[in-house]
């Protein structure tokens, strides 16, 4: 399994960056992990986007899904070349159902809504977990050829979903912000850097990656936040950041 960062911060990205977009490919599957802010111009670099097998939206903050449009009508474009694909699969939260059923009715597209299951895109399997957030979202665990990755997508601590994620090889969460701020964070369904960090110390990954950084805070804030509770591996995302598990 390899895993390329696309982008990584929150709610903004900074210049010439991108907000979360996490590409997965396998053997013979290749998904997309979120679409935020100019993640899609970003793509390009790493794969042709007509070869993508699957799209994962964890919920529907603009942060994480507002390059699907820009997806959708690449896909759109396609066709004007000359050049049939199947509609790219999508699996999206049923909530806000406006949101859900607008990208539904849209050919270019095959949506599912991620329920609390497994599925399989060929030789990858997504397994999904509702975090807790100020608007529905789910986490993710991504398995295929005998490793294991979790994507927290934007959750507060959960005890639930570090159960889920035991003994996975590279746990992928949010740090949305510092501990200074751990009241606001849990009542809008973040995590702190220290969150992040407990939750790392408890499954022990392999590596652990902290992304969804906020661009006000320095990589060395966050660092030491980590660092301060979790004494494992671990680093912080940055777009373009290449990994294989």
């Amino acid at each position: 399994m390899e895993l390329t960062v696309i982008g990584c911060w929150a709610p903004y990205p900074h210049t010439g960056g991108a907000c979360s977009g996490y590409l997965i490919k396998c053997d013979n599957a290749s998904i997309l992990l979120d679409c935020g802010h100019s993640v899609f111009s970003h793509l390009g670099r790493y794969i042709d986007f007509s070869h993508l097998d699957a799209v994962f939206i964890s919920h529907f903050h603009a942060d994480h899904y507002v390059d699907l449009h820009a997806l959708r009508h690449a896909i759109r474009g396609l066709g004007y070349a000359g050049i049939n694909r199947p509609p790219l699969k999508v699996y999206l939260p049923g909530e806000p159902r406006d949101k859900f059923e607008y990208w539904a009715e849209l050919p270019e597209l095959q949506v599912f809504e991620v329920q609390e299951v497994s599925t399989r895109i060929k030789d990858i399997e997504l397994s999904f977990y509702r975090a807790i957030h100020s608007i529905p979202g789910f986490a993710v665990k991504v398995t295929a050829g005998g490793v294991a990755l979790f994507y927290s997508g934007d959750t507060a601590f959960d005890e639930r979903l570090v159960e889920a994620s035991a003994g996975v090889n590279l746990l992928l969460g949010e740090a949305t912000m510092l501990g200074v701020e751990a009241e606001y964070a849990e009542k809008s369904g973040h995590m702190t850097a220290r969150d992040l960090g407990i939750w790392a110390k408890i499954v022990s990954p392999d590596i652990l990656i902290a992304t969804h950084l906020w661009p006000g805070y320095t990589l060395k804030q966050i660092e030491e936040e980590i660092g301060s509770v979790y004494s494992g591996d671990f680093l912080l995302a940055h777009c373009g950041m290449n990994l294989n598990l």
